[in-house]
């Protein structure tokens, strides 16, 4: 996996696991069910088991860091699975991290993030090219 996809499954998935510790973890849970719906619905069941376990993981121990890491890397596993599956997902994927991290509240200050994404293997995939700026996806081609 090149870099920039490699970042953006770790992005998103310590993203996921910090909002399925949250408030907000009924969200994140219909963000991933959407997710895996449209790019693996034989899969959404699963999924959804999948979060409801992992977010009563973290309700039992919330401040358990080794917890925290194994369940961010179980998640970076099942999306480096996804998007080897169906590279397309990608574009998805970017969209969930959006979302999850989207108002987080976590700086005042401006920040900018641009993120390139690539695909390996046969046939033509569009790859976005996202620029963000606050949460907000400010714009998006592709190459």
């Amino acid at each position: 996996m090149e870099r920039e996809p490699a970042g953006l499954v770790a992005t998103a998935a310590s993203a996921l696991v910090d909002a399925l510790a949250g408030d907000d973890w009924e969200r994140a849970r219909a963000l991933v069910g959407r997710l895996w719906g449209h790019h693996e619905p034989h899969r959404r069941s699963d999924t959804d088991r999948e979060v409801a376990r992992d977010r009563a993981m973290l309700l039992i121990e919330p401040d358990d860091e080794a917890n925290i890491a194994d369940l961010t890397a179980a998640w970076r596993v099942r999306f480096r699975r996804l998007l080897a599956a169906e590279p397309a997902a990608a574009r998805a994927l970017l969209g969930l991290l959006a979302e999850l991290t989207a108002g987080d509240g976590s700086s005042d200050a401006r920040t900018a993030q641009h993120v390139n994404l690539g695909a390996a293997g046969r046939g033509r995939v569009p790859i976005p090219v996202v620029h963000r700026a606050n949460g907000d996806i400010t714009r998006l081609r592709y190459r």
